[in-house]
């Protein structure tokens, strides 16, 4: 399992209050807290900074030189609402950087491409990847089709692609069903 480091500004501590129901290990440097979780297995979180927030995940321990410990106990595992909200900040975090550049299709692209898709872990990578780099969510879909190899990784990949797509495709949405909806009325 993975080790997701959650380091939080003390300005920031009361919206994660949540965060006492599923006491971890804490380390503490001048305002900052780090709190240490594990990554549930089947979760694909990745790195990113939202509003003085940082959340970095590692497989092996981290270094913490600088860090005191300020509570000594087990390492506990993430829970369904703060993986929610990280889900939610990393989602608000590639929306503000999106840009719409392409991807030239080299290393692990490619070998994903030529492959085929087998693990959650590719499937919301490859969704940021094209999210960031200004894919529409047709586009997405179309490419995750062709090159998917399990079928169950199909409601993981729309739970992703709507996580992040939400807010940027809802005006197209909206729009589309106008449009529909003018055709079947003649106009």
């Amino acid at each position: 399992m993975r080790l997701i480091d959650l380091t939080l500004p003390t300005q920031q501590l009361p919206l994660f209050s949540f965060l006492k129901s599923k006491p971890t290990r804490v380390f503490k440097n001048g305002n900052f807290y780090k709190f240490i979780y594990y990554e549930p297995v089947g979760e694909a979180l990745t790195t990113f900074s939202h509003e003085g927030i940082l959340l970095s995940l590692r497989n092996e321990n981290m270094d913490l030189e600088g860090w005191e410990l300020v509570r000594d106990i087990q390492i506990a595992l993430a829970s369904p609402e703060l993986l929610k909200v990280l889900e939610n900040m990393e989602a608000n975090t590639l929306s503000k950087n999106r840009q719409g550049f392409g991807l030239e299709l080299k290393d692990w692209i490619f070998n994903l491409i030529c492959n085929g898709i087998y693990t959650k872990n590719e499937t919301a990578t490859l969704v940021r990847l094209l999210f960031i780099n200004g894919y529409s969510f047709e586009q997405v879909v179309d490419l995750f089709t062709a090159i998917t190899k399990r079928k169950e990784l199909a409601s993981y990949f729309i739970e992703v692609a709507n996580r992040l797509y939400k807010e940027v495709e809802f005006e197209y949405h909206r729009q589309f069903k106008t449009n529909c909806e003018n055709e079947l009325d003649g106009k």
